[in-house]
């Protein structure tokens, strides 16, 4: 029997698909854990250099924080760490209106960039523009800035959205290169009959 009787008698074996689609997805994988791990070092980074740029004030030096972004504003104590009541913090909104200032009520400190600081007050910054701060305290300093608890959230959630999205598309390459390979195998053990 001839080689082309006996491919007329089986039929031709079906083309294989590549396996670059094993290969993409993996390397997907692989980009989102890299991308992941990248955002999460620089939000960490970015977040233990904040306390460089928030207010300082002493009793003798008030100063004028420029609110961009409304919400929350944490007063932090440095130095002498006094409690919120010794500190007597003074705070005007761009209007001249006071702001309430109110007791912080968790434990949230830092120490990083020869600062060293723990949260005692909070106050609301409805609307963006310069917010006057001052104190009367005389033997102590106070920082105002963000949440440093909700930047460290921040931390986590952007890589971890990043790297959620990023194995969910290569799955779905995966599965669809397992899906794709298995409709150009015959289904029948092996043998391709016409």
């Amino acid at each position: 029997m001839s080689t082309q009787a006996s491919s007329a008698a089986f039929g031709t074996p079906p083309e294989r698909r590549s396996r670059a689609g094993f290969w993409l997805a993996g390397g997907v994988a692989v980009l989102a854990v890299i991308l992941a791990a990248a955002l999460g070092v620089t939000r960490f980074i970015d977040t233990l250099s904040q306390p460089d740029d928030y207010l300082r004030v002493t009793a003798a030096t008030p100063g004028v924080l420029q609110v961009d972004h409304p919400g929350e504003r944490i007063v932090y104590t440095e130095g002498a760490r006094l409690p919120l009541y010794r500190l007597k913090v003074q705070v005007t909104a761009p209007d001249g209106a006071p702001v309430p200032v109110y007791a912080y009520g968790g434990d949230l400190t830092y120490d990083t960039s020869g600062h060293s600081g723990r949260a005692v007050g909070k106050f609301a910054a409805s609307f963006a523009g310069p917010y006057r701060v001052a104190m009367a305290a005389q033997d102590g300093e106070i920082a105002v800035g963000t949440n440093l608890f909700d930047d460290l959230i921040g931390i986590f959630v952007g890589p971890l959205i990043v790297l959620g999205v990023g194995l969910l598309l290569a799955a779905a390459l995966l599965v669809g290169t397992i899906l794709a390979r298995r409709r150009s195998t015959p289904q029948d053990g092996g043998i391709g009959i016409t």
